[in-house]
């Protein structure tokens, strides 16, 4: 979905950085939450801004350990537009076409997981499989990268036949996130 636009003008993929950064702060002062085990999940144009949030978190003194990215946008927002082209209207378009999220990802040194369904609609699976490589390349090795055959944007099984995917997530998936939280938060 879209950011939502500040009563006071135009929203730009910072301003989100900046309120996922909050709520892992939050998170973190809840009762009940060691502070040492969080990690931040996103989610489609999210990917944007995760290497961002992270480091906000890390400057708040508030690290997160790991994040992941399901069916993330991950790649340049002005290359993402010449592909699939976002509403000329949109109050955060400038700030999207201006983002590269690779290189914050990459500083923030954290452990990756990148989930993607094949059958996602909203973005090609090939930003998973392209980012890990990316990250790879520069000497980043904490990545895993599953495509999973048969879900969609939201990691639901889709079926073969068409028609309506299931109502929550796979059950597989829950099992793949709950193995990477263990091992970054150990």
């Amino acid at each position: 979905s879209a950011p939502r636009q500040p009563a006071g003008g135009a929203l730009a993929l910072e301003d989100l950085a900046c309120g996922a950064a909050a709520a892992a702060a939050a998170l973190g002062a809840a009762a009940g939450v060691d502070p040492a085990k969080i990690l931040l999940l996103v989610q489609g144009e999210g990917g944007m801004l995760a290497g961002e949030a992270a480091a906000l978190c890390a400057q708040a003194g508030q690290p997160v350990r790991g994040l992941i990215l399901v069916g993330a946008t991950t790649s340049a927002g002005a290359d993402l537009h010449a592909a699939q082209p976002r509403p000329a209207d949109a109050p955060w378009l400038a700030s999207f076409l201006a983002r590269d999220p690779r290189p914050a990802l990459l500083a923030a040194g954290l452990p990756v997981m990148l989930l993607h369904g094949d059958r996602d609609d909203a973005v090609p699976s090939a930003e998973a499989t392209a980012l890990k490589e990316w990250l790879n390349s520069q000497g980043h090795l904490k990545v895993a990268c599953t495509v999973a055959v048969g879900l969609d944007h939201c990691l639901r099984e889709v079926p073969a036949a068409g028609g309506a995917p299931a109502p929550e997530c796979a059950k597989g998936v829950v099992k793949r996130i709950a193995g990477f939280v263990a091992q970054c938060t150990r």
